[in-house]
């Protein structure tokens, strides 16, 4: 995947720069991240409505405390995450045909549904490949599309 591409064309659908953010998943020991709870300060006399919440949330960096931390048992991923922040309730649809460089399915992948990939592949012409697990080492090989 192209993380460049997809960043841009999400961008355009944030109303403010910041309602997109985007970063590597940080992967921490469970305890740190139980224990890393954030707190909301807003001032004194200031009524919630009045104030831009998104904002005020941000600032003290609780949607990274919650969207972009994961605990270490997940640390083989190697996630890369966007959150888009929408202040409507409808969905966001993108086009990601310039966005995906290739498929890869896993050793476990059900046969029945490989020929459907290979058609989403074809029509977003990228490559496909399949994972497979020979002794002592995993191996990729390409499915035609």
């Amino acid at each position: 995947m192209d993380k460049q591409k997809l960043t841009e064309k999400l961008q355009e659908y944030a109303v403010k720069p910041e309602y997109l953010m985007h970063e590597k998943i940080k992967y921490l020991a469970w305890l740190a991240i139980v224990e890393g709870g954030q707190e909301i300060t807003h001032g004194d006399g200031i009524e919630l409505s009045k104030i831009d919440i998104f904002s005020t949330i941000n600032a003290n960096e609780m949607l990274k405390s919650i969207f972009f931390k994961k605990s270490i048992d997940w640390s083989g991923e190697e996630e890369y995450r966007w959150l888009l922040f929408n202040e409507t309730s409808s969905d966001i649809f993108i086009q990601i045909h310039d966005v995906i460089k290739g498929v890869v399915l896993g050793c476990e992948f059900p046969d029945n549904q490989i020929s459907q990939v290979q058609a989403y592949c074809k029509d977003l012409m990228c490559p496909c490949y399949l994972l497979s697990y020979q002794h002592p080492k995993y191996k990729l090989m390409k499915i035609s599309v």
